[in-house]
């Protein structure tokens, strides 16, 4: 694992992207909630902040572009990437968070942009919300590239079984009779 001075897990490469967040506002019945989604990425210019600009608003529906996000892969994932691309349908996973932790009807802001099954799985344990999404082309030709140079696949060992003391095993052997 690639690892900094302070312990932090360093990524091998970066893939600059804009996360698309859309709300949909449902005024219909009182009780209704605001329906937020994420509904697309872009590749982007590299940032080292992030930016919320506002799309479209039309009272119903609003969307966002969020700037600032990549898509890191990190050595010690790369068999959950192996996997993810492996799968019916390779996903690319958007964790959010909502901006008032208590208020879990407010609004959702992207928190980070993964294509590990592994990390997505561990976000969904605490129940972050996960938007998950086709992988775009050029983002899946770059992860693609990246498993090719970097999966190595762990052979499978037969685990061998231990052998019991004769002697103990009879020892402690109850006859035929006691059983029935």
């Amino acid at each position: 694992m690639s690892e900094s001075k302070s312990g932090q897990r360093v990524p091998i490469e970066r893939f600059p992207i804009t996360v698309i967040v859309e709300r949909k506002c449902r005024n219909d019945k009182p009780w209704s909630i605001d329906h937020w989604s994420v509904i697309g990425l872009l590749p982007a210019q590299a940032s080292q902040r992030f930016e919320k600009t506002m799309l479209r608003d039309d009272g119903h529906l609003s969307q966002y572009s969020w700037s600032g996000y990549d898509v890191a892969l990190y050595l010690d994932d790369v068999e959950s990437y192996h996997f993810n691309l492996e799968g019916e349908s390779p996903s690319i996973f958007v964790i959010g968070e909502y901006t008032d932790a208590e208020d879990e009807t407010g609004e959702i802001v992207p928190l980070l942009v993964t294509l590990s099954y592994d990390e997505a799985a561990s976000y969904m344990e605490t129940d972050s919300p996960i938007f998950n999404l086709p992988i775009p082309g050029e983002i899946q030709l770059w992860v693609e590239q990246y498993v090719l140079d970097n999966y190595r696949p762990v052979e499978k060992k037969k685990r061998k079984r231990q052998r019991w003391q004769q002697d103990a095993w009879v020892r402690n052997k109850r006859p035929l009779g006691e059983y029935r």
